[in-house]
């Protein structure tokens, strides 16, 4: 049942996270979807944010939640990681537990018991970063009627060329 929490709240957390980089981009959900979708992770689309933060001009208060957010994020999402992508096994003296193999300069491969306190403990962690998060959306949201407009050469500072038309053109096809 922990888990299934764990898992819940970490798409919600994406989910909230989706909606800020859509409302900041100003497109629909639909369009936004076919971009985010293809974020793979969480740490990637708050990185998204808050470059979209940023070329929207939002008010530095705002820019430094989001930076305090990307600090705070690495815990909880190991915790995540650790919950839903370890496997969960027997170990050899009968007691279970998940399966922990990382290298973060030294490597952790082991059966590792985890009371279900703990998996409580990490499931309140996640779900309280999730509402954390929710508050800060509804500040962006707050934020979105007051958004200075962005300069256009910051929209659009490449201007492309049809080089077949340009071509055509100048051999004097028409």
């Amino acid at each position: 049942m922990e888990m299934g929490l764990i898992a819940n709240s970490s798409a919600i957390l994406e989910l909230h996270a989706n909606e800020c980089i859509w409302a900041l981009a100003g497109v629909q959900q639909g369009l936004g979807a076919c971009i985010t979708s293809q974020i793979f992770n969480t740490a990637n689309r708050f990185k998204a944010l808050a470059a979209l933060m940023k070329l929207r001009r939002v008010d530095e208060p705002l820019i430094d939640e989001i930076n305090k957010i990307i600090a705070d994020f690495r815990d909880p999402s190991e915790k995540r990681n650790r919950a839903l992508h370890d496997p969960w096994v027997v170990n050899r003296e009968g007691g279970t537990g998940r399966v922990e193999v990382t290298a973060n300069h030294k490597l952790v491969f082991e059966v590792r018991e985890i009371p279900i306190e703990e998996l409580n403990r990490d499931r309140l962690e996640i779900e309280n970063f999730t509402r954390r998060f929710l508050l800060f959306r509804n500040k962006i949201f707050a934020a979105l009627p007051t958004l200075p407009p962005i300069p256009e050469l910051r929209l659009q500072p490449i201007h492309f060329v049809d080089l077949a038309h340009e071509r055509s053109q100048s051999s004097g096809e028409k």
